[in-house]
């Protein structure tokens, strides 16, 4: 029979064979974690002081370098108008996963004075209000790292007629951004605004307005395939064109992009068993997230009943994305899960601190399909 001495011996030997795993070893693991979720890569520089000091630190490059990114998570709004920054709320702000379900609360003292006009690889692209220059700032949430980025007060030519005070805060109502790195480090953020119906690149350290380069033709859809275009969405290692052949958005039709290329006009109906949210922005999200939904098939807005309806690729059908008692959000019955992914969606919701799907009235079906908000996807622009 082993004595207490033996097995304290056994458990630290143990831990001894893990701590000096091979770097070589300890890099290939760690490579894999950065390829799935961040905050994996984070728990495994917890483990022990060696495992710590054989890996690189995210906190300082956390934005700068994209292997650092926080790419699947998604800023989660709490309702009831709580919007970033809400005293209430003391600084903190909650960030679901949108592969895993996971959730993490994170204090972010930026949104005293900040609000979030839109979020890319799962960092979150900042405006300072209120600040006559428009100060645009790109956030690591977990990190804290933040990059300085031309103001937004050089753009406000485009808006000749508003008044001065107001002119940053219309252009960054409705803005879809992109963000690329190259080999030096510099960041470059494209901002299809669409208050203007413009394009334009922040640099930082540079200068705002680069001259935007033509537009490059990657496929083309026939008129038969494809009537009404509605967007791109990245899935997994895809990405989808999206679109309807009909007025009353009865069936919806993705194909992948890279299918088009090859001029394959194959509709795809197995995404992985995933979900797909469609509005301004759009996003795939795992059906392990969502016990409500389920897979392979797209949350979206109609013209008609179900509003907010969700389409199931696999047989064609199309029927309520939520259950009655929750569509007025959390006041009036049990909240949904969908609502406040739909309402992340929407990029002035996060502007104006009013997440309305959660504060409905008993209003007509027209005025809620005007809270929701619709407007054209420009991620088609950043091909």
């Amino acid at each position: 029979m082993s004595s207490p001495a033996a097995k304290c011996r056994r458990t630290w030997d143990a831990g001894s064979l893990w701590a000096s795993l091979p770097q070589d070893l300890l890099g290939t693991v760690a490579s894999r974690l950065l390829a799935g979720d961040l905050l994996d890569y984070v728990r495994l520089r917890a483990v022990c002081t060696s495992w710590r000091s054989g890996t690189t630190s995210p906190r300082g490059r956390g934005v700068t370098d994209p292997r650092f990114h926080p790419r699947r998570w998604m800023m989660l709004p709490e309702g009831h108008c709580l919007h970033p920054g809400h005293p209430d709320l003391r600084g903190y702000i909650r960030f679901l996963n949108l592969d895993t379900g996971a959730l993490v609360r994170v204090r972010i003292p930026l949104f005293e004075d900040h609000c979030a006009i839109d979020s890319v690889d799962g960092l979150v692209l900042l405006l300072r209000d209120p600040d006559q220059h428009g100060a645009v700032r790109l956030l690591h949430p977990f990190t804290g790292d933040v990059v300085e980025l031309p103001p937004l007060g050089t753009l406000a030519f485009l808006m000749d007629g508003c008044p001065a005070a107001y002119k940053n805060r219309r252009l960054a109502m409705e803005v879809c951004a992109s963000v690329s790195f190259d080999n030096a480090g510099a960041i470059t953020v494209m901002l299809a605004l669409h208050t203007v119906l413009r394009v334009a690149y922040l640099q930082d350290g540079a200068g705002a307005g680069r001259q935007l380069q033509p537009p490059k033709l990657i496929a083309t859809i026939p008129a038969s395939k494809l009537v009404y275009p509605g967007g791109l969405v990245e899935c997994g290692s895809e990405i989808l064109v999206l679109g309807h052949n009909d007025m009353p958005e009865s069936q919806l039709l993705v194909y992948k992009l890279t299918d088009l290329v090859l001029q394959r006009f194959v509709p795809t109906k197995n995404i992985g068993g995933n979900t797909l949210f469609l509005d301004e922005r759009n996003l795939t999200v795992s059906s392990k997230v969502l016990s409500t939904v389920e897979g392979d098939n797209a949350v979206f807005i109609r013209s008609g009943p179900p509003y907010l309806a969700q389409y199931h690729f696999g047989s064609g059908s199309l029927s309520p994305a939520i259950d009655s008692c929750s569509l007025y959000g959390r006041a009036q019955g049990p909240s949904n899960l969908v609502h406040y992914i739909f309402s992340c969606l929407i990029r002035n919701r996060w502007y104006v601190g009013v997440f309305t799907l959660f504060s409905f009235c008993t209003v007509s079906p027209y005025c809620q399909l005007f809270c929701f908000g619709l407007a054209i996807n420009f991620r088609i622009m950043c091909l």
